[in-house]
């Protein structure tokens, strides 16, 4: 079984589903505002791009 990757959103309160293939420094849009993905400590999270 594969893991589902999830991240927290960094401007709403909400956790989402990435994409099987995301990696991080990818760019991911959510509530309209882009955010790059990261990964530490074994978890995906999103920032919010200026």
């Amino acid at each position: 079984m594969i893991p589902v990757k999830k991240a927290s959103c960094a401007v709403g309160e909400e956790t989402i589903i990435l994409p099987d293939d995301v990696r991080p420094g990818d760019i991911i849009e959510c509530h309209g505002v882009k955010q790059r993905v990261t990964y530490a400590y074994g978890t995906y999270a999103l920032e919010k791009i200026q």
